[in-house]
């Protein structure tokens, strides 16, 4: 269990998961707004020992060399590499300080929006065509799917193969 957790920024967590912080910390301090520079950062982190944070702010050397006592940052937010990351990563690493962050985080979305996109565009050809065919941004799947048969059996695919992925 952690003796202090702070949320230095908004993170979007559902209510009910924001209570369940409470029993990884004996002290959970979750800020409502995103802090403007390292200085507000170390401050808020002052002596926590694990740290929440979202996408919107950078959790640097500077700031973490002010907070000796952080063990943890969770990033509520994805995390592939050091390099793409707003935390720095290898710092944190050379004080032995666990970071971990979300992986896969709205994969599928993406590949339907850009999937349905490009079909759209390949099918239709140009904007006139786009007209003739009925297509409107306002089509549900199926509608677009009766239009366009053929791409939307790749998003079907892209579905089932990104749930098997999950599965195994």
């Amino acid at each position: 269990m952690f003796r202090k957790l702070v949320a230095i920024e908004p993170t979007s967590l559902i209510p009910s998961a924001e209570k369940k912080l409470h029993a990884f910390a004996k002290e959970v301090i979750l800020y409502p707004d995103i802090p403007k520079d390292d200085q507000e950062i170390a401050a808020r982190i002052g002596d926590a020992d694990a740290v929440l944070l979202s996408y919107t702010s950078r959790l640097g050397k500077k700031a973490l060399e002010q907070c000796p006592d952080v063990k943890y940052i969770g990033m509520c937010c994805s995390l592939y590499s050091p390099e793409s990351a707003n935390v720095d990563i290898r710092y944190a690493d050379s004080r032995g300080i666990t970071v971990t962050g979300i992986r896969d985080y709205g994969d599928e979305g993406v590949v339907e929006y850009v999937v349905i996109r490009a079909s759209s565009l390949i099918a239709a050809g140009d904007a006139a065509s786009t007209r003739k065919s009925g297509f409107k941004a306002s089509n549900s799947f199926s509608e677009v799917q009766a239009l366009h048969p053929l791409p939307c059996f790749f998003i079907l695919a892209a579905r089932r193969s990104a749930l098997a992925a999950v599965l195994e």
